[in-house]
This record gives C-alpha cells, structure tokens and sequence, in this order.
C-alpha cells in the first residue's frame, strides 16, 4: 500500500516542483511531532487522488497540520470545493 502512494505521489510531482520546500514541510511535521508529542502530517491541500479532483505533489499544495485532523480529512475535502460532493 505505501509503495503504491510513493508512486502516486511520484507521477503527481511535477519537474518544477519546490523539493527544497516540499522536503522543509516534512521536516517541519517530524519536529512539531517531537516537539508537542502528537503525530503532525503533510497534507495535501487538494488530494493527489480522489474520485473528484486530482492535486499535485507541489510546495504549494502542501499543509503542515495535525495527524488526527489529516486522517479525519481524508481525500474527501478540498478548498473550493462544490457542494454537492
């Protein structure tokens, strides 16, 4: 299962993606984790796969934000999202 989301994310990256800002992001999740003694996720703003929308594993799609809140979100929740999804 995680080596078919490593090649999700792999195909949802584009060439001009940040990696240096990407890869701050999950340092950044690793050290609120440390620091607060709860799991922090990278999330993606806008899923990489959902059965409605298709996000990029880019920089600026990326969220540092509590892991219960992240698996709670699922794939299901976008910004902009319309209503009737």
């Amino acid at each position: 299962k995680e080596a078919v989301r490593r090649v999700g994310k792999f195909s949802a990256t584009p060439t001009w993606a940040n990696e240096f800002f990407m890869e701050e992001a999950y340092r950044l999740a690793k050290l609120r984790t440390e620091m607060f003694g709860f799991d922090w996720h990278v999330d993606h703003i806008v899923p990489i796969k959902s059965k409605f929308v298709c996000g990029l594993h880019t920089h600026d799609n990326l969220q540092v934000i509590p892991g219960a809140d992240n698996l709670g979100k699922g794939n299901r929740h976008w910004p902009d999202m319309p209503a009737n999804h």
